[in-house]
């Protein structure tokens, strides 16, 4: 819906020019703003000589109710000013949850080449107050690359893969975070963004859905078979 100098018009996807729409004779200008009880608050004036005031209109009534109108100069531009009924829950992928959860489908899909069955587990890393590395822990790694770890939030995190020896594999370059509350599931390890999963429940949520707690300190979780 539009208003113009000729009257209000409106469009529709299923035709490819303005159609009038019935209305009260008058100037019509600017933006039409619809209230709550269906009614059309518009700019109107009675001809080029007069100012334009808000007025309401009822769509198929005959007369215009005068809503806002001023001596010397133009109302235009209405825009309507109403409380906003609060949502009875605020959508978000955060949960109440003092820390957060990583899980890695399959630490194998990555950039860097890893031998079949060669990652036993993964060591989780933050940094102390004076900016040095210090052991979260380790977290089993399944055999087909998953693990599940449930991580300190809003703090730096680095990971590392180790064989069965504990042997560093490959770690992490840099640092990443989580936000408290949020689950965050990760296709590989440096796989990057235009990789998909696999189709497939990772083992390790098989086995459990109870992340390795990783936010009390340097610790060994037993991998319990891997």
């Amino acid at each position: 819906m539009f208003a113009g100098v000729s009257g209000l018009s409106r469009f529709t996807s299923a035709r490819a020019q303005s159609i009038p729409i019935p209305a009260p004779l008058g100037e019509y200008a600017g933006d039409i703003a619809e209230t709550s009880s269906g009614d059309w608050l518009l700019p109107w004036r009675h001809d080029a000589q007069a100012h334009f005031q808000l007025v309401l209109w009822s769509p198929g009534a005959t007369s215009l109710r005068s809503a806002v109108a001023e001596a010397d100069a133009d109302a235009v531009e209405p825009v309507l000013l109403a409380e906003h009924t609060l949502p009875k829950r605020h959508p978000s992928g955060l949960h109440d949850w003092a820390n957060a959860n990583l899980l890695c489908l399959n630490a194998y899909t990555s950039k860097y080449r890893f031998a079949a069955g060669s990652i036993h587990s993964a060591r989780l890393y933050t940094r102390d107050d004076v900016g040095q590395a210090r052991s979260l822990g380790t977290a089993p790694v399944e055999r087909d690359g998953s693990f599940f770890m449930h991580v300190p939030s809003d703090q730096p995190l680095q990971i590392e893969l180790l064989d069965r020896a504990g042997k560093v594999l490959k770690r992490e370059e840099g640092f990443f975070w989580l936000r408290r509350g949020e689950q965050r599931a990760c296709v590989g390890c440096h796989a990057g963004p235009e990789t998909a999963p696999e189709n497939a429940v990772p083992m390790i949520l098989l086995k459990s859905t109870t992340p390795a707690d990783m936010t009390g300190g340097d610790r060994q979780i037993s991998t319990k078979g891997h």
